[in-house]
């Protein structure tokens, strides 16, 4: 193996970009708003958020409705004697609705990929200004998280399957994500030469030159330790290489029925639920199930089709409920009562007939979500949109307004049992940044609702 090949190798296996704002040595610290801070909620220990990247349709899905344009596979069916629910395409789903809650009315407000999804994963519009220091969400609960962290936490908090506009901003990069791919797994953990000692020490000594520099050289030298350190450790070279053939079973494996997209998005959540059990400093993790910018051809039956990926996230949540049920968690429940999981694209889609392709477009104005665990009760569904999904009718909270993107990322904050109302003052720019940034309609809130 070629010396550049090593290098990229370790750095590979550590899954982070270069492109950190941050200092290596900065230290950041979070301040409160200028008014009495907030009772968090405090029921969950760790954080799940599932990706729906493209934008699911709800109309389909969550917020099913039907029409002359709904085909006979959606399955519609009633459940509890009001819950609409494709059955025919997400029938494990519709078997566990006790478990798990619906939210019909978050509206987000951008309608392009790339802002919305930027939005979901900071709670922040995007900005070309501020962009290379708003960090996402989830390293935030990282920094926040940083001092219950133990001396066995190799692992950083934050993981995320595929890499997103917002890493870690400008906090420290021990708080930007260990990148994974979408089968779950982490390349070049175990190095490929048995005698590599020569190599190592070079490499040791390529790092003492560096590792006390506060500039991108030193947040190389840090990835090129924490690429070490994992490197190092057997079991987590175990739990991050892949999983074995008996942990991807029950729809995991290669010749899962529905192709790959149920199959990596199956072990995506093993892998997620073997890491939180591992507990080795991972808190907080981001998975992704791609696919759902559907603009054509949404009722194909095969590869790319509303049911196929449909039927990849009723298989992969199933899986993902069932498994953390089955962990202990450290508080004599389960993983399943520490864990919060949150499923939610980046915006809807539009309702009614399809459009001239047979598919559908971009639709901000109802962006469902689905969540258990970590202190939801399950069994309810909170707000309510039109007979045709176009449009919210019943917020379903006390607040005088629909919910929004940063009521929706306030909650996942809250159940971890972050003050969502704190910022920050000493940022590179000068600019104040808020954890989550305020909206037009007024203060942003949790919502209680799935809690009480």
């Amino acid at each position: 193996m070629q010396r550049r090949s090593f290098l990229t190798s370790l750095a590979g296996a550590v899954g982070l970009g270069l492109t950190a704002a941050s200092p290596a040595g900065a230290n950041w610290r979070a301040l409160p708003r200028q008014r009495s801070a907030v009772q968090t909620r405090n029921t969950a220990r760790n954080l799940i958020m599932v990706l729906l990247d493209g934008g699911p349709s709800h109309v389909d899905t969550f917020d099913l409705k039907v029409g002359r344009w709904t085909p006979n596979f959606i399955g519609q069916q009633t459940i509890g004697g009001s819950l609409q629910w494709p059955m025919g395409i997400m029938p494990k789903l519709g078997a566990m609705t006790n478990q798990f809650a619906i939210i019909r009315s978050i509206s987000a407000i951008e309608a392009v990929h790339e802002r919305a999804v930027y939005h979901l994963i900071t709670a922040h519009r995007q900005s070309a200004a501020l962009a290379p220091e708003i960090p996402h969400f989830a390293s935030v609960m990282s920094h926040m998280m940083a001092g219950q962290r133990g001396p066995n936490d190799k692992l950083p908090t934050f993981v995320s399957v595929g890499t997103d506009e917002a890493h870690n901003g400008f906090l420290n990069i021990d708080h930007a994500p260990l990148i994974i791919s979408e089968e779950g797994r982490i390349a070049n953990i175990v190095h490929g030469i048995d005698e590599n000692s020569d190599r190592l020490q070079l490499l040791d000594a390529l790092i003492a030159l560096h590792e006390n520099r506060t500039d991108a050289g030193g947040n190389h030298a840090l990835l090129q330790q924490k690429a070490r350190r994992l490197m190092g450790d057997q079991e987590l070279a175990t739990l991050l290489g892949g999983l074995s053939q008996a942990d991807a079973g029950n729809g995991g494996g290669e010749e899962a029925e529905g192709g790959d997209a149920k199959a990596q998005f199956v072990r995506q959540c093993k892998t997620a639920v073997n890491v939180l059990a591992a507990g080795r400093g991972t808190r907080v993790m981001q998975l992704r199930l791609e696919g759902w910018d559907q603009h054509e051809n949404i009722y194909v039956q095969g590869e790319g089709g509303l049911s196929h990926l449909a039927g990849a996230l009723d298989e992969g949540l199933a899986t993902l409920y069932a498994d953390l049920q089955a962990q202990p968690g450290l508080n004599g429940g389960t993983l399943l009562d520490e864990t919060l999981v949150v499923a939610v694209g980046e915006f809807g889609r539009t309702v009614g007939n399809l459009n001239a392709s047979n598919g559908r477009d971009h639709y901000p104005y109802v962006t469902p979500a689905l969540l258990f665990g970590g202190g939801v009760k399950g069994g309810r569904v909170i707000g309510q949109s039109s007979a045709d999904g176009g449009a919210i009718t019943d917020a379903g909270w006390s607040h005088n307004r629909f919910m929004s993107i940063g009521d929706l990322v306030a909650t996942m904050y809250s159940a971890l049992g972050i003050d969502w109302t704190q910022r920050f003052l000493d940022t590179p720019s000068g600019r104040a940044f808020e954890l989550v940034d305020s909206i037009a309609t007024g203060p942003v809130h949790e919502i209680q609702e799935l809690f009480v």
